[in-house]
């Protein structure tokens, strides 16, 4: 067996030559690194705390390592060790779902498929891929995720999540993507706005003076950053929110502008008109699935992938 040149980047697993162990050990390892204790993983499991101790005992035997320090107050906590397997297990437990999936003896695909999505696409873009790929594959369920990206894509690095839909904004080169759209950027208005007119350009020195309704992401963060550099000046005043249709209510009552990507219809919760203009001179950013760089996607993920392909075609 050829041994792994850490030049190259090979990292070996610590599970290379040591075969005697079984899934569900891993299985039941894995449950107790996510759950925080024996107990907990155990009645997740539906087994006594005492069975899922001695299976992780078997497992560090088989190893020759300690994976777990036991507290009787504090529950289980990962040695370094430990944290080192808990990806690799989770590798080798998504590795034995597919298998089983791939010699499945009918042609229905069936399982779960496991998707995260930036906050502002959810209403515009994820109902459309469910309601697609639901009708092609009935049998499988979609189960999506809402949140922000510093949180999504360790998740997605990590294995807890198949797909992510986002911006393609400091994703990095740790992700493989497939653009799904393009969007630029542009800046929200009241209908009655004195740079709502489209027949004339929008004199950014003077927008910036006034309110600015900021939606409370980094992506929308820097956004706004380019849009007050075509300014040159900062708003005085901000007026922050995590929900986007909270930024176009404020808009739409006149409290102040902000910026966006997504071109939703133009009336508020309340019936209120907002009018959205491209910012000149900003490139535009591509709306992408994306999943972690070199995973063997399952069928489901793989599916869900396609439907979205098509759906975007």
């Amino acid at each position: 067996m050829a041994e792994a040149d850490p030049a190259a980047g090979d990292v070996p697993s610590p599970l290379a030559d040591r075969h005697d162990f079984t899934l569900r050990q891993l299985q039941h390892f894995v449950a107790v690194a996510e759950h925080g204790s024996i107990a907990t993983a155990a009645e997740h499991l539906f087994m006594s705390p005492t069975a899922v101790s001695l299976s992780i005992r078997q497992l560090e035997r088989t190893l020759d390592t300690e994976l777990l320090v036991r507290k009787r107050a504090q529950g289980a906590q990962l040695t370094p060790m430990g944290r080192t397997l808990l990806p690799h297990a989770k590798d080798v437990l998504a590795s034995a779902t597919r298998l089983t999936q791939e010699i499945a003896t009918d042609d229905v695909l069936r399982g779960a498929v496991d998707v995260g999505c930036f906050p502002s696409l959810g209403p515009s873009m994820l109902p459309g891929f469910v309601r697609a790929f639901s009708s092609r594959h009935p049998a499988v369920k979609v189960r999506f995720r809402e949140d922000a990206l510093v949180r999504l894509v360790p998740e997605l690095l990590a294995g807890a999540l198949d797909l992510m839909l986002a911006y393609d904004i400091g994703l990095g080169d740790e992700v493989d993507r497939m653009v799904v759209a393009t969007r630029r950027l542009g800046v929200m208005l009241p209908k009655d706005h004195w740079a709502a007119d489209e027949s004339r350009p929008i004199d950014f020195a003077r927008l910036v003076r006034e309110p600015f309704i900021e939606l409370a992401s980094p992506a929308a963060h820097r956004d706004a950053e380019r849009v007050f550099a075509i300014g040159g000046a900062t708003p005085d005043e901000r007026i922050p929110s995590e929900n986007f249709e909270t930024v176009r209510s404020f808009v739409g009552r006149g409290l102040g502008w902000s910026i966006t990507l997504q071109r939703p219809r133009n009336l508020t919760h309340e019936g209120l008109e907002v009018v959205v203009r491209d910012v000149p001179g900003v490139d535009p950013v591509d709306i992408v699935l994306a999943w972690r760089r070199g995973a063997a996607l399952s069928r489901q993920a793989r599916a869900f992938r396609d439907v979205v392909r098509d759906a975007a075609g």
